[in-house]
């Protein structure tokens, strides 16, 4: 069963982003494609997994023309795993999530409780199946959109940077995981900025650029992969936000507490740890857009007694999602709706 393009291309307006392609994946192999930001892999996904109709030429998967197969069908051949897995949610838990998915397969009743099990003990999630998936941290979340994609058991799964925002213990572990689906016969294709341990994952590396996708070499990928580099760190002793005696909770549950902390009065801070231990939650409490307990102060002024809109032009927020910031269509409509906003 062969996963292939034949004569594919595909234009946005006047731009050319794919000119006809031609390549083919070997069956149950596993790809890397790389190449700049905006070259257009995850347009390629897109067109692999059949989103866009109105292309030029033919994708074939597992031996299927992908746009003679209607949606629900299509989805046993294609599993699309995204880089915000929030986007594939449509349920409350992760159970119900893969109860929901199997249904709109129109999977046989009795057979769906037992895939969804396998699924669940597959990725290793039995631990918070059954909790609320907003509540889940971005590691926890894509371990939860791999069990879907395992429980619809696709023969082609596509990955379009679905470890930017996990750690390095998530990722490694999903790896992992994806290796073991590879053993079982699928075949994947990952679209990775971060190129480390893929060197002995990758059965190919491709590389796109002007509009064509080829295969590299092993020493040209070897010459690709990041290098170790050294950092001198400085502890502040003073800081812009100082937190004392803070404490935060998601519902009942406390992610953690702090008896004082001060953060650097300039430069860049870098702020580690494991998906799940609140590192998001703390800069929202940060910038007020989630509660918290104690006392968090800005040039030794308490933040819950700052007006909001002054604090906010001290104190920004950029999103682990960009997409959830933007109120327009355009860049230049937000920039203009920004500079409004900021009442300079």
């Amino acid at each position: 069963m062969t996963t292939s393009l034949c004569h594919v291309s595909l234009s946005y307006g006047d731009k050319k982003v794919i000119n006809d392609l031609n390549i083919e994946f070997q069956d149950a192999s596993f790809n890397l494609l790389i190449g700049p930001s905006g070259i257009g892999k995850s347009t390629f996904l897109r067109i692999l997994a059949g989103f866009y109709p109105q292309i030029e030429g033919k994708v074939i998967v597992a031996d299927n023309a992908i746009d003679s197969l209607p949606a629900n069908l299509r989805a046993r051949y294609v599993g699309f795993l995204f880089q915000d897995p929030n986007t594939q949610f449509a349920m409350t838990t992760a159970f119900e999530e893969l109860v929901f998915t199997l249904e709109n397969l129109q999977i046989p009743r009795n057979e769906i409780r037992e895939r969804v099990q396998k699924a669940i003990d597959f990725v290793g999630i039995n631990q918070f199946s059954n909790s609320k998936i907003n509540s889940l941290s971005g590691g926890e979340k894509q371990k939860v959109a791999l069990a879907v994609i395992v429980a619809m058991e696709s023969k082609l799964l596509l990955l379009d940077e679905p470890f930017a925002n996990i750690d390095q213990a998530s990722r490694e572990y999903l790896l992992k995981k994806l290796k073991q689906l590879q053993a079982s016969g699928t075949t994947i294709i990952v679209v990775d900025h971060d190129l480390s341990a893929y060197e002995k994952l990758a059965d190919q590396v491709w590389l796109m650029a002007d509009r064509k996708i080829e295969p590299i070499s092993e020493e040209e990928f070897k010459k690709r992969l990041p290098t170790h580099q050294s950092f001198d760190f400085a502890i502040p002793k003073k800081g812009r936000l100082v937190c004392d005696d803070v404490t935060i909770k998601v519902g009942d549950r406390k992610l953690f507490s702090v008896n004082h902390l001060s953060l650097a009065e300039s430069g860049i801070t870098l702020l580690t740890g494991d998906n799940g231990t609140g590192k998001s939650t703390f800069f929202s409490a940060l910038t007020r857009l989630k509660d918290y307990e104690g006392k968090i102060a800005y040039i030794g002024k308490d933040i819950s007694k700052l007006k909001i809109p002054r604090y906010m032009k001290e104190v920004a927020l950029v999103f682990q999602n960009s997409e959830k910031q933007y109120l327009r269509m355009t860049v230049s409509e937000e920039l203009a709706l920004s500079l409004e906003q900021t009442r300079h």
